[in-house]
């Protein structure tokens, strides 16, 4: 009983690898699109982190150069990103309401700052 239970696995094993490894070309074509499709947005998406975390770790790259002496990468990224949460935690325990909209009342009356700042 065992033994042919094996031969039944060694079967389905080699179906499946037939199954994979299909003869026609259109088989692989349609493999090679799914790849694209799975691969494509991957590395978009990773482009754009990196290229996100270059231009947010540049930003504060002189200011820390200037303060340490030297280069730290990563180190402009994690004081912008820590600059952000500190902000919003104390906009929400102060109530940033009033103070936002007075802000934003100003901003909007600059001429070319307010439609840029108002489209966004």
């Amino acid at each position: 009983m065992q033994e042919n239970s094996g031969i039944t696995w060694v079967k389905n094993v080699a179906k499946d690898i037939r199954r994979f490894f299909c003869n026609s070309p259109r088989c692989v074509a349609a493999y090679f699109v799914h790849g694209l499709i799975i691969i494509i947005p991957l590395v978009v998406t990773l482009w754009i982190l990196g290229w996100a975390f270059s231009l947010v770790d540049g930003m504060l790259a002189p200011v820390l150069r200037w303060m340490f002496g030297r280069s730290i990468p990563g180190l402009g990224f994690i004081v912008i990103i820590s600059s952000v949460i500190l902000i919003g935690y104390l906009g929400k325990q102060f109530g940033h309401r009033k103070v936002f909209d007075s802000f934003e009342a100003r901003v909007i009356g600059i001429p070319v700052i307010g439609a840029i700042y108002g489209s966004t």
